[in-house]
């Protein structure tokens, strides 16, 4: 939260707009080490910057930078060994089971995903969404930086529903991987 909060101080800063930047990378640094899945913010907030012609011409080419490689770095270390021991903690599987899709247990993620929090909850975050696509598509900046910083994180929920694996009902998604 105090990434994205930094990101959007700095993408509507006239001064000081590198530290917010920067700060904002340091805090999703921070974030990935607790959580993968704080990258996806990351790729959601590039996008609203690069969004709109005036975001682009504002965007601080070395902010970006900031915001891209602080976290990237501070994620590097343990990407490089979870590649070398051939383990992808987030997706619950290998580079190898990446991409295999079991439609069967969809349904079963979905309702241990409704279970793990309250179907309401779900139900407002899907609506909360698409309100925020209707109205930055009327121009609203607010539902714009939401509308693209919770896309990311939206596509990874329906990536998880379709492996048939609910990582939020699992805890953190490292321990439920199955053996094949």
């Amino acid at each position: 939260i105090l990434g994205m909060l930094a990101a959007w101080r700095a993408s509507g800063a006239e001064a000081g707009k590198l530290v917010w930047w920067v700060g904002s990378g340091l805090f999703f640094g921070l974030a990935t080490c607790f959580a993968y899945a704080a990258v996806a913010v990351v790729l959601g907030v590039v996008a609203f910057a690069m969004s709109s012609a005036k975001r682009r011409r504002s965007a601080d080419f070395y902010g970006m930078w900031a915001l891209l490689g602080i976290p990237a770095l501070c994620l590097a270390p343990a990407l490089v060994w979870n590649a070398g021991n051939d383990w992808i903690p987030i997706a619950g599987g290998t580079f190898r089971t990446l991409w295999e899709f079991d439609l069967k247990r969809s349904a079963p993620a979905l309702a241990a995903l409704l279970l793990a929090f309250s179907p309401l909850l779900f139900a407002a975050m899907i609506f909360g969404w698409f309100h925020a696509l209707v109205e930055s598509r009327t121009g609203h900046l607010r539902a714009r930086f939401v509308f693209w910083c919770a896309a990311p994180s939206l596509l990874i929920g329906a990536y998880f529903l379709l492996r048939g694996s609910s990582a939020a009902a699992s805890g953190s998604g490292t321990t439920s991987s199955r053996k094949r």
